[in-house]
């Protein structure tokens, strides 16, 4: 029996010798097949398609032009003056969130903003509309 034993593992260890010194050899990979050099490009001039190109046919539009400027809507100069410099500051536009913002110790509560209303440099009215605060010990909503 003992015999048999040494045989078999006797004969796994050729085994396993045989199976790794295939491994080790490298037999001769398939390659492409080589291609003759065909040449460089030749220069020419580049060009382009021009109704391709944005901002050549048509205005793009859209977008916010700065400086943003907290105010609904520009005072207005007196009727009687219409080439008069105006000064005066201009009607702001807010909305605060009903609850307001939260001291994290929870004694204080600070006014929150909701909206604000800028116009841009074009005169077009600009709303931020921002998010509620979270309470105290509330967690982050998950997205």
């Amino acid at each position: 029996m003992r015999k048999q034993r040494e045989t078999r593992t006797l004969r796994y260890k050729r085994e396993i010798a045989r199976n790794l010194a295939e491994l080790g050899r490298r037999d001769e990979q398939p390659s492409l097949k080589r291609e003759e050099p065909r040449g460089g490009i030749p220069a020419r001039r580049g060009y382009a398609e021009a109704n391709g190109q944005p901002g050549t046919d048509q205005p793009t539009g859209g977008g916010i032009a700065s400086p943003l400027i907290e105010g609904a809507v520009p005072p207005e100069p007196p009727e009687n003056d219409p080439d008069k410099v105006m000064t005066a500051v201009p009607k702001l536009a807010r909305a605060y969130w009903p609850d307001g913002l939260w001291s994290s110790d929870g004694l204080f509560m600070l006014p929150a903003l909701k909206t604000i209303t800028l116009r841009d440099a074009n005169g077009a009215r600009v709303i931020v509309q921002l998010a509620e605060p979270k309470k105290p010990g509330e967690a982050e909503p998950t997205t």
